[in-house]
């Protein structure tokens, strides 16, 4: 069995989807160029266009994993909803409510964990996306940023479940509570506050569902 030694020896499937991204910034960045007429604009649209792309090539290339988990839960959570919604209209029966979705406490634990490594790797390395660490610390900063990106995925449900429980005790609709959470994922500092919600809710129990079952 061969051991990855180097984030580099990763054959990363999102390769396709990168080259065809790359494609359309360059046609975009050609033609916006060409409606251009002064050089100095032309530099700083070419730089925006190459700081992008580059971005977020280099969000593909380390945050794949997590995109695909965000996708299967994305993916889960409408397909749940849909399920609540046609399981109630249809016959009668209520499904288990998402507003009591809930994680115990030591599922903290492995993003406790990764964060730690994340800053071994920042301080002894001065790892970043851009200039991962070389060898096998290089692999291992791809697996704690993964780490910490899906398991806050799983925290920032939480939240949302939380901040669920209570629109729905004010008897808020159901779709003015979806736009508030669309719209959280638009806003940083709504998301940020929805993943601290979810973290600190294993221990605080804001919803007191301490004598129900976690999951």
């Amino acid at each position: 069995m061969q051991i990855i030694s180097n984030i580099s020896d990763i054959r990363f499937p999102v390769q396709e989807l990168n080259t065809t991204f790359k494609a359309q910034i360059e046609a975009g960045k050609a033609k916006s160029l060409a409606e251009l007429k002064n050089e100095e604009d032309k530099e700083k649209l070419n730089k925006i266009y190459s700081d992008f792309s580059n971005n977020f090539s280099l969000m593909l290339k380390n945050f794949y994993p997590s995109l695909f988990i965000l996708a299967s839960i994305i993916t889960t959570v409408i397909n749940y909803a849909l399920s609540i919604f046609f399981f109630y209209h249809i016959y009668g029966i209520k499904l288990y409510s998402f507003n009591k979705y809930r994680l115990s406490w030591y599922y903290g634990i492995p993003i406790i964990i990764a964060i730690i490594l994340y800053e071994f790797c920042v301080i002894n390395f001065d790892a970043s996306l851009s200039t991962p660490p070389e060898g096998y610390y290089g692999t291992l900063y791809f697996i704690v940023i993964n780490i910490i990106a899906s398991g806050s995925i799983f925290f920032i449900f939480q939240g949302i479940a939380v901040s669920d429980y209570f629109l729905s005790s004010k008897n808020v609709i159901s779709f003015f509570r979806i736009i508030i959470y669309i719209a959280s994922f638009m806003i940083p500092p709504a998301m940020a506050f929805l993943l601290m919600l979810g973290i600190f809710d294993p221990w605080f129990d804001f919803r007191k569902l301490d004598k129900q079952e976690e999951i």
